[in-house]
């Protein structure tokens, strides 16, 4: 007779091997946010209060007194959800930008400790670019350098400038 085959059994990973839900929403909760942002904006964008929200029939209803009945109507008809849509996405844009920053000012291998071609400790600092400077006004603390041994030059990320 003919045994059925089972598939062969995974081997269990130890506890070290598993991701706990903690390092995962750690990793993953500051792009998270962002996304989320974005997504509203998106949805604000889209504009769905319309059909929900009944246009005004009496001109004299546009000047009544009253957030409560004018929050709406502003969303639907007068471009409010388009404004907050622009402004989620923008704080989206700038929260991702402040990541991306953070991320690039930690990398240790873009520090200025060593020239990158030859490994020599002998960087020297030579004049900055405009683009440097422009860095420079966002967050990056770039130097530009010259390798004295292999004539390397080219910008560095300067770690006593890092803002902690």
């Amino acid at each position: 007779m003919n045994q059925p085959t089972h598939p062969p059994l995974k081997k269990k990973r130890s506890r070290r091997q598993r991701l706990k839900f903690s390092e995962v929403w750690a990793k993953l909760w500051r792009p998270g946010l962002g996304g989320l942002l974005a997504a509203v904006g998106v949805v604000f964008l889209l504009n769905p209060f319309w059909p929900y929200v009944q246009p005004y029939s009496d001109p004299l209803q546009v000047t009544s007194p009253g957030l409560g009945d004018k929050l709406p109507h502003w969303l639907a008809y007068e471009g409010g959800a388009a404004v907050l849509g622009f402004i989620f996405i923008a704080i989206a844009l700038l929260w991702w930008a402040f990541l991306v920053r953070n991320a690039i000012n930690n990398t240790s291998t873009l520090w200025a400790d060593a020239c990158p071609n030859c490994h020599s400790p002998q960087l020297k600092r030579v004049h900055r670019h405009l683009l440097d400077r422009l860095l420079n006004l966002l967050g990056f603390p770039v130097r530009r350098y010259l390798c004295e041994h292999c004539n390397w030059k080219g910008a560095r990320i300067d770690r006593s400038r890092l803002l902690k």
